[in-house]
């Protein structure tokens, strides 16, 4: 949406750049919850690095999982037992960051 500069465009984006900074505010509180939640689970044994892994692989899209699976996959397969070694954990490495 566009608006011709006017006595109103000033209002207008300061009502913009307040709403948006309410939401990244509250985005903020909600990561500092979410934060302070994985204190208790730290504490009572948890592996929380796995624990995020988890959490980002649940919420990870059906596709997305699928495609980086059956690229691991492939590796491995293409590795014929030799994913153990150092470079077999570096190719799978590395086909983990490319997503």
């Amino acid at each position: 949406m566009t608006t011709s500069p006017g006595h109103n465009s000033a209002a207008l984006l300061k009502d913009y750049i307040d709403r948006i900074n309410d939401r990244l505010d509250a985005k903020q509180e909600v990561v500092d919850e979410v934060t302070l939640l994985y204190a208790p689970a730290k504490e009572s044994g948890i592996n929380v690095k796995g624990l995020r892994e988890h959490i980002k692989l649940m919420r990870e899209d059906e596709e997305k999982r699928r495609k980086r699976e059956e690229a691991l996959e492939s590796i491995r397969n293409e590795l014929r037992g030799l994913a153990e070694t150092p470079l077999g954990k570096a190719a799978i490495a590395e086909v983990m960051r490319a997503g």
